[in-house]
């Protein structure tokens, strides 16, 4: 069966995101903009879409490689800031920052991928955690205003010691996200 696949780092939120989640969601409500849950909360690798099992099964080969190629490091999670997108539509996110390691491990997966006819991304890689999409919102001034007051913020630190092969899953209750596999770090 096809599955909807992507790579990423699972990330779980500490108390100081948590908070900011929650303030976030007060100061600019739920209406126009949709909340990332925060069990959902990952930092997306590669994006590979509808696969069938067989190909799964070869871009897990590639994953177990790579894992074993590539040693365990921390990142930060620091800043807000906004991506637009199509139209109206933006993307409210966290930024991430001391990520050299996490892009050897982002080059190592694009470079690899091409081997089994999955093309590299065109855009630059910008590592970050989506919080909200926003399609329209009537306040920007104070969405700009709550930005600004957050940008410079670290509200984080992460050990990073695994990265996982995730399933698109898309239920009556909204979009989840299954690990199929597991990959570990070195070290």
């Amino acid at each position: 069966m096809i599955k909807r696949i992507f790579i990423a780092v699972n990330i779980k939120p500490e108390k100081k995101i948590k908070e900011l989640l929650n303030s976030f969601q007060n100061k600019l409500g739920e209406d126009e903009i949709k909340w990332i849950k925060k069990d959902n909360f990952h930092l997306t690798l590669k994006f590979i879409g509808n696969t069938t099992p067989e190909k799964i099964i070869l871009i897990d080969e590639i994953l177990q490689s790579i894992s074993l190629n590539n040693l365990k490091f921390e990142l930060d999670i620091k800043g807000v800031g906004i991506f637009k997108k199509h139209h109206n539509s933006k993307i409210l996110w966290l930024g991430i920052s001391n990520f050299n390691k996490l892009h050897k491990l982002y080059r190592d997966i694009e470079n690899r991928l091409t081997e089994l006819g999955i093309k590299k991304e065109k855009q630059e890689f910008i590592p970050h955690l989506t919080i909200g999409r926003i399609n329209k919102y009537q306040q920007p001034k104070l969405l700009k205003n709550i930005i600004t007051s957050q940008e410079d913020i670290l509200f984080q630190n992460v050990k990073i010691d695994e990265f996982v092969l995730n399933e698109t899953i898309s239920s009556n209750y909204g979009i989840y996200y299954k690990s199929l596999t597991k990959y570990k770090l070195k070290g």
